[in-house]
């Protein structure tokens, strides 16, 4: 049954897929921070999460993930984007009865001061802003390799004295295949709508389909990962990354993804534009994760994750 499911689940994903591949332009879409990444693993890893969503951070990238955990969990990221922009993420997980968990997260940006200026250039002062998502997650076992997972959002926007939100959910599908080493994995993230818009238009919600495969090389431990990405506004990419977890307690990770293309501009810079590089350290059931991501000639973000079990 859970083959055919899975099977099912990959087509309707790959028609999906297809049916978008008429994008908008480039970021037109409103809530943009909804598709930038919330954990230090991910991102050193390229992105390539959703086939891999083996701890805290799939409440974000495939809720189908946390189906997994038998113990309550917390994760807390922390982000020095570009410029003076700040984000965070905190999360929660609870295991229920009947091979069932949710979760609830919260994901921030802020973006410093902005300077405001009248149409003559003449400077007034600044303004801030503010993005934030709140999102409550659920996911269940339909077999011990099979898992099915979806959290609702809540996104809210405030520039100087406007503001908007709009709702949304994330479906997301994991498939562990039968050696137990490789997993297939899909989501749908962002299907929503805009509800009150901060402007005087509205441009709707930054859905994103992804399909990916994960596995763990035999008796070596090493991981590796690769998913399809396609936005609504934007044109298809892909994500590789990979995990060495043999110098335990450190875990070594590098990734690549192709997104990075849009930042090349001719400068010497632009050859790491799209990777990333980290590391993460396990003590007992807790984990701290760091990631360093390029982002060609507009600079770097550094990221750190703070995880574990509360039990």
């Amino acid at each position: 049954m859970s083959e055919r499911i899975l099977r099912g689940a990959v087509l309707i994903l790959a028609l999906l897929l297809f049916i978008a591949d008429e994008s908008w332009p480039a970021g037109t879409k409103s809530y943009q921070f909804l598709k930038i990444g919330t954990s230090a693993r991910s991102a050193a890893m390229g992105g390539a999460f959703t086939a891999v969503a083996d701890d805290e951070a799939a409440l974000y990238y495939n809720p189908a993930g946390i189906a997994n955990f038998k113990q309550p969990a917390i994760i807390a990221t922390y982000a020095n984007y570009l410029s003076d922009i700040q984000s965070g993420f905190l999360g929660y997980l609870r295991p229920l009865l009947a091979n069932s968990v949710i979760g609830a997260s919260v994901t921030y940006f802020t973006y410093g001061d902005i300077p405001e200026t009248d149409r003559f250039g003449t400077r007034l002062g600044t303004f801030g802003s503010t993005d934030l998502a709140f999102n409550l997650s659920y996911a269940m076992s339909v077999d011990p390799q099979f898992k099915l997972g979806a959290t609702g959002k809540v996104v809210y926007e405030k520039i100087q004295d406007f503001s908007g939100y709009g709702l949304a959910v994330d479906l997301g599908g994991l498939y562990t295949l039968a050696d137990g080493r490789t997993k297939i994995g899909g989501v749908v993230q962002n299907l929503g709508s805009e509800m009150d818009a901060v402007g005087d238009k509205k441009g709707g919600l930054p859905t994103v389909f992804k399909l990916g495969l994960s596995h763990v090389l035999k008796e070596s431990r090493i991981l590796f990962s690769a998913e399809a990405n396609k936005p609504v506004d934007n044109d298809l990419f892909f994500n590789f990354g990979a995990e060495i977890s043999q110098i335990q307690p450190l875990l070594l990770r590098a990734g690549w993804s192709s997104s990075g293309s849009d930042l090349k501009i001719g400068e010497d810079s632009d050859k790491w534009a799209g990777f990333g590089f980290g590391v993460g350290l396990r003590w007992q059931r807790l984990k701290m994760d760091y990631a360093y991501s390029s982002f060609a000639s507009l600079g770097g973000v550094h990221r750190f994750t703070f995880s574990g079990s509360l039990k």
